[in-house]
């Protein structure tokens, strides 16, 4: 497999999840059609459901997934950037100072 990246606002390029999230939405209609009925006796059994069709549409893609966890490498270690927090009053006359934008807060 080869990782691919969306280019920043290229919304097009967002086809392939799209596509496959109306693949979910067709394929639960299907079950629910072969089901006979949308009734369900509570949120536990219809969420079940999806994730028995869930499960299923998985089934086909997982020895792809289990091949290309195994390429995964570890994150690589990472640090909170440090700051500082001020309460500043901003008026109309404020201005930008060493390096930070203080800009007016409106509180409502």
């Amino acid at each position: 497999m080869t990782p691919t990246r969306n280019n920043l606002g290229q919304s097009h390029e967002n086809g392939v999840v799209e596509c496959a999230n109306g693949s979910l939405k067709k394929r639960l209609a299907q079950q629910l059609l072969l089901r006979g009925h949308s009734d369900f006796d509570g949120v536990a059994h219809y969420q079940a459901f999806i994730d028995r069709v869930v499960d299923k549409l998985n089934q086909r893609n997982r020895s792809r997934a289990l091949e290309e966890q195994a390429a995964l490498q570890p994150l690589p270690e990472f640090t909170a950037a440090e700051y500082q927090t001020l309460h500043l009053k901003v008026t109309r006359s404020s201005r930008s100072k060493s390096g930070a934008l203080f800009t007016p807060c409106h509180r409502g």
